[in-house]
């Protein structure tokens, strides 16, 4: 096993939801949570998150980056990074999450495919007491 491969192994037991909530007026929302199921705090926590499809026509959609940073994220438990609107489920939503655990640096990429966040795919998100698309 290469060095590369285990600093990714490393990046494990995390994860991200689009989780659908209410807003303050009722409306139903989308937000997407950045998610620490380990026992430790994270530290230094950077999401970077963007939208792109290539139509067949070879087209490509893109939407603007965005970033987020945060001090720490608690062990079991989320934060919330950015909502989402529903205009942008047909596109690849990828979220790249730079995070330190004690010393070490670790990244992991999660992409919800188009089309992925819907209701008929919520699960139970017991740290956030919620239920969301989740990519663990």
């Amino acid at each position: 096993m290469k060095a590369k491969e285990l600093l990714k192994d490393k990046a494990k037991e995390v994860g991200v939801a689009a989780v659908q909530e209410l807003s303050e007026t009722g409306d139903k929302i989308w937000n997407v949570y950045f998610l620490n199921f380990r026992k430790e705090i994270l530290t230094t926590i950077l999401v970077t998150s963007k939208g792109y499809l290539k139509k067949e026509s070879g087209e490509m959609i893109k939407s603007s980056v965005l970033r987020h940073m945060f001090d720490t994220v608690e062990p079991e438990s989320g934060i919330k990074v950015e909502p989402i609107m529903e205009e942008m489920f047909t596109l690849n939503n990828e979220f790249w999450i730079s995070f330190y655990s004690g010393n070490e640096l670790l990244d992991r990429k999660f992409i919800f495919l188009a089309d992925t966040i819907q209701e008929k795919y919520l699960v139970d998100i017991p740290l956030l007491g919620k239920k969301g698309v989740l990519i663990k």
